[in-house]
């Protein structure tokens, strides 16, 4: 005589339900499975570490992740010392400030094509800048000029005089000394002006360098 539970277990429908359970089971540990990541490294004395979850042992080595199944594995490098990433920071930085000096290249190269058809408007540009340096040390040539005659006269009122004032000497005193600061000033200005000459003229011999490159680089 067979049992309740005999008699359930070989009816087809509780069968066919067992069977879903099982199916059901099987499917759930697969996609665990499949989602599973598998951890890998070597330690110092070259023993694989295998984890399925992050291994403390591998926090300064190179580290590698597999899924377990449909993908290919992953390589993680070990993380950089201070030292690889002070040399990897000045690398970078290095690289972007070389980005910055090919863009204002190119910044400069814009500029010149659009303001200079040809060397004739290069050296016209030249001429009227170093012409508005020549024209301020021409006035200050002639500020000197006129000051250094009012000194000349002021020294030559004091000496007419035979006696002169306490007052008046303080006032003559005075008055040439700010006269002569004038003169130094205005000196001192076109000094200044007669360097501006010269670096104008080096920038120039630059740009037109620069120019010439350009336009051979478009011919090629």
């Amino acid at each position: 005589m067979r049992s309740p539970n005999a008699v359930s277990l070989c009816n087809p429908q509780m069968q066919k339900l067992m069977l879903c359970a099982v199916l059901g089971v099987v499917l759930v540990i697969q996609l665990s499975l499949a989602h599973a990541e598998i951890y890998s490294c070597k330690d110092a004395a070259g023993r694989l570490i295998t984890s399925d979850r992050p291994i403390p042992e591998c926090a300064d080595r190179p580290l590698t992740v597999r899924k377990n199944v449909g993908q290919a594995p992953r390589e993680i490098p070990r993380p950089l010392t201070a030292e690889e990433r002070k040399k990897a920071e000045q690398e970078e930085e290095r690289r972007k400030q070389e980005l910055i000096a090919e863009e204002e290249q190119r910044k400069q190269e814009r500029y010149l094509l659009a303001h200079y058809r040809n060397e004739e408007d290069l050296e016209r540009d030249r001429k009227e800048k170093l012409a508005a340096v020549r024209e301020k040390i021409r006035i200050g040539d002639e500020q000197i000029q006129f000051v250094s005659k009012l000194l000349s006269e002021l020294e030559a009122q004091q000496q007419q005089k035979s006696k002169v004032s306490p007052s008046e000497n303080t006032f003559y005193q005075n008055r040439a000394n700010s006269l002569k600061a004038s003169i130094q000033r205005n000196q001192a200005l076109n000094k200044s002006y007669e360097a501006e000459l010269g670096k104008i003229n080096e920038q120039f011999d630059t740009v037109l360098q620069q120019y010439r490159e350009i336009l051979a680089a478009k011919k090629r």
